[in-house]
């Protein structure tokens, strides 16, 4: 076999190899959209692509704690309508300012409602809970854009323990969230909520985790979207802190 027939075999083996790398992406992703849906349509939700420019502007909150810079594009969108707000599931995916390259994604669970006024904050897990990893967590959490919020204390140890929440300056815990939310969130793993005005978005670490090592635990998003819909409950009618309420279990 002469030098010119090994290159050319060589050059069709990197081809196959790169065409079977680029069939592997497009396979994973595919069917991991597919096990979403199949989480998401029988608890009432259906595929959705006309409000996918009305998503990207109302979820930019998420993108905001990264940079100004950054801008994002939904697919794999879900809606559930109910009475009286609107339940969206998707794939959220980073871009760089010109568009040109992609970052990190996201599975966001977000509501919007026009019976919700709520202000602008952030409730992000406390890297220093994760002790071993807490190092590369801490030095994810350092690249968000904070500088226009505040870390403010609230006056649960556990939640402090458990999470740090960052609002513009002159606002008190008391104008954010209640005990009952704090609750809500405490039961709920790794959770990061963004708020503003009629629109709260919610991540999961615990589910972007598993991604990363490709798997899916059905239940964890399940239970990401019972969070949001007791969450749009406490927040639309909830009362004020330090008040007895029961919470409804996930």
């Amino acid at each position: 076999m002469d030098s010119s027939t090994v290159a050319v075999l060589l050059v069709i083996g990197l081809v196959v190899l790169i065409a079977f790398f680029i069939f592997l992406m497009f396979y994973t992703t595919a069917r991991h959209h597919q096990q979403v849906s199949n989480v998401l349509i029988p608890l009432g939700f259906e595929k959705n692509d006309a409000d996918k420019d009305l998503v990207t502007s109302k979820f930019s909150i998420v993108s905001e704690r990264y940079s100004k810079d950054k801008r994002a594009a939904v697919i794999n969108l879900h809606r559930k309508q109910a009475a009286e707000y609107t339940l969206y599931v998707c794939e959220y995916h980073l871009m760089s300012a010109s568009g040109r390259a992609r970052g990190a994604d996201y599975l966001l669970a977000g509501v919007l409602s026009q019976d919700l006024h709520l202000p602008r904050f952030t409730v992000e897990p406390n890297p220093q809970q994760f002790r071993r990893a807490g190092k590369m967590l801490e030095a994810v959490f350092s690249n968000l854009s904070t500088s226009t919020l505040q870390k403010i204390q609230t006056s649960n140890p556990q939640f402090n323990d458990r999470f740090n929440l960052y609002a513009p300056a002159g606002l008190s815990v008391d104008d954010l969230v209640s005990e009952a939310a704090m609750r809500l969130l405490l039961s709920a793993g790794n959770i990061t909520l963004d708020a503003k005005g009629d629109t709260f978005v919610l991540s999961s670490l615990d589910i972007e985790s598993e991604r990363v090592a490709r798997k899916f635990d059905p239940h964890k998003l399940r239970q990401l979207v019972d969070l949001a819909r007791m969450l749009t409950d406490e927040f639309r009618h909830g009362k004020k802190p330090g008040t007895n309420r029961e919470i409804p279990q996930a």
